[in-house]
């Protein structure tokens, strides 16, 4: 018995192994087909691809403001986008109660855990299966616009971005520039 569960654990790291260290199909880099100075759109999630779009995103609203004018901001993160994968797993548990001559009694529970990220494919393509993303955590915000000296429109640009990314004042800074 103890000898199946070995050959079974064997199995299932040479299982393993082979998938870790099978040649990977070379990906395409999708980011340079895009031309210098096209609007960007999120995706179909509604979030943007990257840091340069939300701030491109912010940007666009802001310089909406009556007064602001042409507005430049960055956008600083506390954290990055996380991407959470769906997991596969199968649990299983086996019970052996052994007697022996003497009249002992001996009892071997096993319990095992197998876990495999899910995969979906699509022709030769495959690639794994979103179960959540968690979107970057906004530590801080800057500003600049024409109309940062006014203090009414200061506060309505800060009014925006507080609402916004739900960060205190105190993190938005917003400054008048050219």
């Amino acid at each position: 018995m103890e000898n199946a569960v070995i050959l079974i654990v064997v199995g299932l790291v040479l299982l393993l192994a082979g998938n870790v260290f099978a040649p990977q199909k070379e990906q395409k880099d999708n980011t340079a087909e895009k031309p210098a100075g096209t609007a960007v759109s999120p995706n179909q999630s509604g979030r943007p691809d990257s840091i340069a779009e939300e701030e491109l995103r912010l940007q666009n609203l802001l310089s909406s403001i009556r007064g602001a004018g042409k507005c430049s901001v960055m956008i600083t993160y506390a954290s990055g986008l996380e991407i959470i994968p769906v997991v596969n797993s199968q649990k299983s548990s086996e019970q052996t109660r052994e007697k022996d001559g003497d009249g002992g009694e001996r009892s071997i529970v096993t319990d095992s855990t197998e876990e495999a990220i899910a995969m979906e494919e699509s022709g030769t393509n495959r690639k794994p299966v979103i179960g959540k993303e968690v979107m970057p955590v906004v530590s801080g915000v800057v500003c600049v616009c024409p109309g940062g000296g006014d203090p009414a429109i200061k506060e309505a640009v800060m009014r925006a971005v507080t609402s916004l990314y739900g960060i205190p004042a105190h993190r938005v800074q917003v400054l008048k520039g050219n």
